[in-house]
């Protein structure tokens, strides 16, 4: 009881409001999401519903159930950290990198990157194939915070050892600790992986094409749009990703129907698909 008392008192009054609706009507609390999280979040979902305000959000909320579930979706999911799901990174390795081997260079698109934590795990896993050197990493968020940090390649230290736990079940040769220098509560990782790694902000509801790729990982991204602006991100992948491209969504997640005028086929790690038109 605390926790909410001290999360809704630092919030501003629409955001409290949304958090209270959350509580009442779906039995959700934010738990240990600090408020710059919270209010990150709180923002996404706002683009994410193709509203222009968290006003919008909290009245949405109240009228449609549907907005409500993908808010508490998002809220949910565990924080970005290294290696969490080691069974997809194994599974990339096994199946799709000795097929990326054929390409001459390799394009990667990591779409809503947060801080970049996942982006530097692929291309320590790139590296380690030895592949990492014909690979461009872009990733993308609309929090240019998040960017920042990303750029700068600075982690907390508490993450790490369950990050190095999950490096290796990913697959890795080595140590994660082989990565990265430690700072007093932080580490920072080795700046040659950022050498092939190009950060910029994009917004997916709002903005275009910037190129074709080889492989967009965009994880459970699209349960948590509302469908039409799920629609144009559909769109967005239409224009970015190369035929016999691969496109990792979450788990749970379905590839865009035929309908979308591409064809996939399930290939690889769980939500992962390749675009066979």
């Amino acid at each position: 009881m605390v926790k909410q008392l001290h999360v809704t008192s630092v919030l501003d009054s629409t955001e409290s409001e949304i958090i209270d609706a959350l509580r009442e009507s779906g039995g959700f609390d934010p738990g240990s999401l600090d408020v710059a999280q919270l209010r990150t979040q709180l923002r996404e979902q706002v683009l994410g519903e193709g509203l222009e305000s968290t006003r919008g959000l909290r009245e949405k909320l109240l009228h449609d159930s549907s907005c409500r579930d993908r808010l508490i979706r998002r809220l949910s999911l565990p924080q970005r950290q290294m290696f969490h799901d080691p069974d997809f990174y194994r599974s990339f390795l096994i199946s799709i990198v000795p097929l990326l081997r054929t390409y001459p260079f390799i394009r990667i698109w990591h779409m809503d990157c947060g801080a970049g934590e996942h982006v530097y795990a692929m291309a320590i896993l790139l590296r380690e194939a030895g592949l990492y050197e014909r690979c461009r990493l872009y990733a993308t968020d609309s929090d240019d915070r998040g960017l920042r940090r990303a750029r700068d390649g600075v982690f907390d230290l508490a993450s790490m050892a369950s990050s190095d736990a999950g490096y290796r079940a990913s697959g890795g040769h080595f140590s994660l600790r082989d990565y990265y220098t430690v700072g007093q509560d932080h580490v920072e990782f080795d700046p040659s992986l950022r050498r092939n790694m190009i950060f910029a902000q994009h917004n997916v509801m709002t903005d275009g094409v910037f190129n074709e790729f080889h492989v967009i990982v965009c994880r459970d991204v699209f349960s948590m749009l509302d469908p039409a602006v799920g629609n144009r991100v559909i769109e967005l992948l239409r224009g970015s990703l190369v035929r016999l491209g691969f496109l990792s969504l979450g788990e749970a997640e379905q590839a865009p129907s035929v309908d979308s005028g591409m064809r996939y086929q399930q290939y690889g790690p769980a939500g992962t698909f390749r675009r066979m038109s």
